[in-house]
Formats: structure tokens, sequence, C-alpha cells
């Protein structure tokens, strides 16, 4: 245990300033550009009236961000409509959670190695390992060691190179391009999104503050870095949406080291404990009407112990906390706050009628 957590503070020290404000500004303009496509993309797809899946595409624009922010490579998931690494970062991603959930299904692929299922579960597996040989091979390419102002996660993979050795190095590797699918900015972007297509007064509110700072309207301009903190209704919009839903509900395993007692349940020694964030983010005993979608909950006027700007700020799991919480936070906060301010500006979002609202999607759901 000991060794495990001295290797993930290494691993995480090490990329702490691939997450600074330096590089969230060195690798914003890129970013937008990202953003912009998937604005495009939602444009030409919707142009029709259809109805469009947003998280399909969030998804896309998400792996073309990340991969062009840790490696700087372009992907173009979101203009080419897919990556043969995203595909495959999916395809397995399913396969591992197949095989969680239904007990003989490693056991059918192992006893029927030329079923279709076992065919494509290797053909996907060796898809996804041959992507990140390529992606390891473009940051041989680069050399060791890195330029000292070299900020990307390539750079700092490879000042882990030692002690750590290749096979190491591609797990994290990995580590980066799975973020693409299990990446916050996607689902939480869409669970924001349909938040606000539910409340259309909020969002109303939001693209009013957008036209009062320039982002909107006739000549709006791009949004520059240091006015995302400055947009107060869509940031407190967007902690709401990061509140109710958060994009991964279950949280992180702990095993408790001595015997506990919660709450009068006494809880042994070696218990396996995980606290989920999503019953966090709305037990009554710490947010009032958990399950109401109320950006203003954040406003001054709600200082107090529900939803307070201060106290409150912190009862927010949905990254975590402490020495575990997500090392990327804010790079999926500036994700998020760019892509509702390009998508807002440029379009009114309302839910397809058959997806039964805001209570069934975001509450029972």
């Amino acid at each position: 245990m000991a060794k495990v957590d001295e290797n993930y503070k290494s691993f995480r020290k090490s990329l702490a300033s691939a997450f600074s404000t330096e590089a969230l500004k060195r690798g914003y303009p890129d970013i937008l550009a990202k953003i912009k496509q998937l604005a495009l993309k939602i444009g030409s797809l919707s142009a029709d009236g259809s109805s469009i899946d947003i998280q399909d595409l969030a998804l896309k624009c998400a792996f073309d961000c990340i991969s062009h922010f840790a490696y700087g490579l372009d992907f173009d998931a979101t203009k080419n409509g897919s990556h043969p690494l995203l595909e495959a970062i999916i395809s397995t991603t399913a396969d591992s959670r197949a095989g969680s959930f239904k007990p003989f299904w490693k056991l059918y692929k192992k006893l029927s190695p030329f079923s279709a299922v076992a065919q494509h579960s290797k053909r996907m597996h060796d898809l996804l390992y041959s992507e990140y040989d390529k992606i390891m091979d473009v940051i041989d390419l680069y050399g060791a060691p890195p330029a000292e102002d070299d900020r990307y996660i390539r750079a700092q993979l490879m000042r882990l190179r030692n002690p750590l050795n290749k096979n190491k190095r591609a797990t994290r590797v990995e580590t980066y391009c799975e973020m693409a699918t299990h990446y916050k900015p996607p689902a939480e972007l869409t669970w924001v999104l349909l938040c606000l297509s539910t409340h259309l007064d909020v969002q109303d509110r939001l693209y009013n503050e957008l036209t009062e700072h320039g982002l909107a309207g006739v000549g709006a301009k791009d949004p520059e870095y240091s006015i995302l903190g400055n947009l107060t209704h869509l940031n407190r919009a967007l902690k709401q949406g990061l509140r109710l839903v958060p994009a991964a509900p279950g949280g992180s395993a702990r095993v408790s080291q001595t015997d506990l007692d919660v709450f009068g349940y006494r809880v042994p020694k070696g218990t396996t404990l995980i606290a989920q964030r999503g019953t966090l983010n709305r037990c009554p005993w710490v947010w009032e009407n958990g399950d109401v979608y109320d950006p203003d909950r954040w406003a001054p006027k709600s200082r107090g112990v529900y939803g307070a700007t201060t106290e409150g700020e912190g009862k927010i799991w949905t990254f975590g906390h402490g020495a575990r919480s997500c090392v990327g936070q804010r790079l999926a906060m500036m994700q998020l706050q760019m892509s509702l301010v390009v998508l807002l500006s440029k379009f009114r979002f309302t839910l397809d009628p058959r997806m039964g609202g805001f209570q069934t999607q975001a509450v029972r759901g």
C-alpha cells in the first residue's frame, strides 16, 4: 500500500505544473478552437430542426481537447465524426463493464475465441494498444529530457521515465486517453445543458450576461481566459449542474484502517467504504431542497448553512476532495466554462419531449 501511495504521489506531483494557470493559458486557444468546431457541428446537424445527441458530440470534443492539451496531437474526432482510438476506448470500456456485470462474459470469450463477440473484443483491444503505441512513439520523438518550459503532459511523462519503465509509462498514456471517455466535461456539459433546457429563464439570464460582456449578439467576440471567472450567473448555473448531477456519482473506495462507528453503524476494520458523490451533493442535512436546480443558491443573499457561497463551496464532491481529488479539475472547469460561453452565445437549447423533462432525467434518472 505504501509503495502504491508513493508512486501515486510522485505521479500527481509531476503533473501539477501541467494543470497550472500558465499551462491552462497556453492550451486555451487550441481548446477554444475545438469547442468552436463543436458549435459548427451542432449547427450543421440541427439546421433542419432535428434533435441532436449532445453527449456524443461533447464526448468527441473532449477527446480532441485532452489529446491536444496532453500530447499536442490533433485527432479531430469532432470534425471527422470519430477516431480509431476513441472507438477502441469506448468499445473496450463497454467490454470491461460487461465483464463486471455478466459473470460468464469473460468465460464465454475464453471458451469461444472464434465467436463474433470474442473476435470483436480482440480486434478492439489490439487497435487500442496500437494507438497507444503511436502516442508513445510521438512522445519519444521529443527526446529526453524535455525543454524546461514544456508543460504538456507528454513532457511530464518523459520526466517520469525513470524510475518508471516504458510499460508503466504506457499506463500513464492510457490514463489520459481514456480520460476522454470518462472525462467529466462531456457528461457534465450534457447535464448542465439539460438543466438549462428545462429552465429557460436561467438560460435567458445567461445569454443576457454574455451579451453584456460582448460575448453574444451582434459583434460578439471570442471569450478570453480572464473573463471566465467574471461570468457570475454562468458560473452559478454551472456549479448547480456539477452539484446536482455529478458525472461520476459513485466516488472513490477506501478501506477502513480501524473499527469505526458511522452514525451508529459499526464498520469493522478492513471494510471497503465508498462515498457516493451523487448522494452527498443532495443530502438533506447539507442541502436545502437538494433536488432543485437553483443557481441562485450560490448568490451572496443565500449565505448560511444551505448552499452558501462560502460553506456550500466545500460541500460539492463532484471532483472529490483532498489528496486524491481530480488532478485535472481546473482543466475540466475551464473547458466547461468555455463550452457554455460558446454554445449559449449561438444556440438556445430545449429538451426533446421524448426525454420526459427535468424530473425524469436529472432527479429520478
